[in-house]
């Protein structure tokens, strides 16, 4: 998770939850095995009643941008960015003082953070597209004409 959830869940959740978060799967994962839990790997997860919590979801739309959303638009680059972070705390300010125009709808979110277009992602000079990460891999030596695979049986022989 990360984008305007994690954002989100630091505004809003309790002054240890980076801690709670480093410390590793909670007590429900590990007593219970209420969570992800995948061989050895467990972790908690976060259901979609708890995204829809998280960002105001309301009959006509939400407080704040659905992740996927977020996630996609071209302002988002894998990192909240000081300009991100001056919108959220001016749109927290803009949601605080009761301004009822704050939320919106899935089709406003969507204009307002306008998602990077299939051609667009292919120009290297565009910060955050896939042309760029994989100019940006090449140049740190790794490969990206070979598409991953993810059998690993096959993988070990």
């Amino acid at each position: 998770m990360g984008g305007i959830l994690w954002c989100l869940a630091l505004q809003f959740g309790p002054p240890s939850l980076l801690n709670d978060a480093l410390a590793g799967p909670s007590l429900d994962v590990m007593t219970w095995g209420i969570g992800e839990v995948n061989g050895q790997s467990w972790d908690d997860s976060v259901t979609a009643a708890d995204i829809a919590m998280l960002i105001g979801v309301s009959g006509t739309g939400s407080c704040w941008p659905p992740h996927d959303v977020w996630d996609s638009s071209c302002r988002w680059k894998g990192f909240l960015s000081d300009a991100d972070e001056q919108w959220f705390q001016s749109h927290l300010r803009n949601l605080s003082s009761g301004n009822m125009e704050a939320g919106k709808t899935c089709k406003d979110w969507k204009h307002f953070f306008r998602p990077i277009s299939a051609a667009r992602s292919s120009d290297a000079s565009i910060y955050g597209s896939e042309a760029f990460a994989r100019e940006l891999f090449g140049q740190l030596g790794f490969h990206t004409d070979v598409i991953p695979t993810w059998d690993l049986v096959s993988a070990d022989r």
